[in-house]
């Protein structure tokens, strides 16, 4: 299962000790076995995050799931 996360900084890792490892995305990632593509970004709107998840699953048909975390 492949996911996709956008969305802010919190989405990002911004504040957590390690963004690699401790983002929500990082930590579902871990839990779940999953692969998981972040694409946070501090600041981030919901129309930036929306035209990145319609973007990135038009080009990857392998993405089962889009999380968007605002």
């Amino acid at each position: 299962m492949k996911i996709l996360t956008v969305g802010d900084s919190w989405t990002e890792g911004i504040g957590s000790s390690n963004m690699e490892t401790k983002s929500w995305p990082a930590q579902i990632a871990e839990k779940y076995k999953v692969d998981v593509i972040n694409f946070g970004k501090g600041g981030s709107s919901i129309k930036r995050a929306m035209r990145i998840a319609v973007e990135e699953v038009s080009r990857n048909q392998e993405i089962d799931t889009v999380i968007i975390g605002l």
